[in-house]
Order: C-alpha cells, then sequence, then structure tokens
C-alpha cells in the first residue's frame, strides 16, 4: 500500500481529539487546536519538517478477510477510516543542507542561476 501524507494543518481537520501532557485523551476544541498550530507553526518557522502524528483504533469487524486480500480495496477502505482521529503528537525534524550544497550553489550562481525558497505557506 502507498503511503498517504497529509500536512499537520490538513491532517488536523481529520482529528476529533488530542492526548494532553498528562497523557489523557481529551476533545479537540478550538484553544487545543490553536495551541497545536502554534507549536506546529514555531517548528516550521525555525525551518523545520513538521510532522503531525495521529491514531486511530480499527476493529476488526470494519476490515474483512476479502477486504484484507485485495490490496487495492483494503486502501480505499483504510482512507474511509480517516476520520475521528487522535492526536498523539508532533515531531519536528531538523533536514540540514548537504556537504556540497555551497559549491553547488556558487557554480549555478557563476551560471546566471538564481535562487528562491518555496514553501507550503
Amino acid at each position: 500500500m502507498r503511503p498517504h501524507h497529509q500536512a499537520p494543518d490538513i491532517l488536523s481537520r481529520r482529528c476529533a481529539c488530542y492526548v494532553n501532557a498528562e497523557g489523557v485523551t481529551s476533545p479537540l476544541d478550538a484553544p487545543a487546536l490553536t495551541n497545536i498550530s502554534a507549536i506546529q507553526e514555531d517548528f516550521a518557522g525555525r525551518g523545520q519538517r513538521v510532522l503531525l502524528l495521529a491514531k486511530k483504533v480499527v476493529s476488526p469487524a470494519d476490515l474483512d478477510k476479502e477486504l484484507m486480500a485485495d490490496p487495492t480495496m483494503l486502501e480505499e477502505r483504510l482512507l474511509t477510516l480517516i476520520t475521528d482521529l487522535v492526536i498523539v503528537g508532533l515531531v519536528a525534524l531538523v533536514d540540514p543542507p548537504r556537504e556540497d550544497t555551497p559549491e553547488t550553489v556558487r557554480i549555478c550562481r557563476r551560471a546566471g542561476i538564481r535562487f528562491a525558497m518555496v514553501t507550503g505557506k
């Protein structure tokens, strides 16, 4: 099955609850969502890639044997279940430039190439 990726601000719309700092699952209300979004924006503002981790327990009744035997049907069914998720956390990743980046930039600039950073926001 191919991975299903969504940005944290998109995935959070599919969430109904979150796990708070004490480990208790609470409803995802506007203040909690604002706090989670602020943390995400802080990480992103520091140039970090941000992943939102969410979970959902799927019962065996939601997935029959026939479905399990067909990867395409299974993927389609799983995609319909991506609702009422529980946010369990955010992960920020530092993605430093490669060692050869300065030399590559220098060569490109000599060739008249200009650079611009494009982000999701």
